[in-house]
């Protein structure tokens, strides 16, 4: 996927290390209506659209939350997590944009906000690509859905392993621990997604290809993978399997108009170097 698309909760850095890819999806979204919105001291502002009775989001924390995010300036929607999985993230550790952590941290599982996040809450005047206009002002609707124990993060374990003993290696490794301690470790599709952007913006792209086919092994019904490992293979110049894949994303996600603008430009490319 490309810078900005899965989205939209991240901080500028998480982001490009994690998300340098296509927005997903909204099916015709609306923004929500509230009776009241309270203003925080930094200038978020939030009101309630349901109230939830399970756990209270703390620090350090792993939370699962769905989302769905508009442009206060036209109304209309960036991206949502509602036809995929939730969103996970750990509080605390800056992996979110300001103005989604203060969200979160008032709420509980089954609590669902409508938030109203200022620039320099959210993107500031940089903006994210082809999705985020600089100094834009957006408004969320975020539902908690659990709140638990963090898990050890995969991606250290692998990212060790490349670094000291290289990719085969690494590969193994990943497969042993998915056998051995898959309740020990995070293999989250959102992880090893976010790991293969890591590993695209540090230059390492056959790296970065094999997370994303690893993990359009374990998610082969998620359309966000396919693209992202579409995208991998595109900036790897495997212009072949780049169509193959954004064509299988968009056969799980016929609305990915990033997806469909690919497979019309990729097939293009391929024509152009067949001349």
């Amino acid at each position: 996927m490309k810078l900005a698309r899965t989205i939209i909760l991240f901080t500028t850095v998480t982001l490009l290390a994690c998300l340098t890819s296509p927005i997903i999806q909204a099916a015709k979204a609306e923004i929500p209506s509230v009776a009241k919105l309270i203003t925080t001291e930094s200038g978020l502002q939030y009101g309630v659209i349901k109230s939830g009775q399970g756990a209270a989001v703390e620090l350090n924390k792993e939370v699962a939350f769905h989302w769905t995010g508009f442009l206060q300036s036209t109304g209309e929607s960036f991206g949502s997590s509602r036809d995929t999985e939730p969103f996970y993230f750990i509080t605390g550790k800056r992996q979110v944009i300001a103005g989604a952590e203060e969200a979160l941290l008032k709420m509980r599982v089954g609590d669902r906000y409508k938030l109203i996040v200022p620039p320099n809450l959210a993107y500031g005047d940089k903006g994210i690509e082809n999705s985020i206009p600089p100094n834009a002002t957006l408004i969320f609707d975020y539902e908690v859905m659990s709140v638990g124990e963090p898990k050890q993060d995969i991606t250290i374990v692998l990212d060790e392993a490349i670094k000291t003993k290289g990719l085969a290696a690494a590969k193994n490794q990943y497969h042993h621990l998915k056998a051995t301690a898959f309740e020990q470790y995070s293999f989250r599709e959102n992880v090893l997604n976010g790991y293969g952007y890591t590993l695209l913006k540090r230059g390492l792209l056959n790296e970065a290809v094999a997370v994303f086919e690893i993990n359009s092994l374990a998610y082969p019904n998620s359309w966000n993978v396919w693209d992202s490992l579409a995208d991998g293979y595109y900036q790897n110049n495997q212009k072949e399997q780049s169509l193959k894949a954004f064509q299988q994303s968009v056969k799980l996600n016929p609305q990915s108009e990033f997806g469909l603008s690919m497979i019309e430009k990729i097939k293009k490319e391929i024509a152009s170097n067949k001349h």
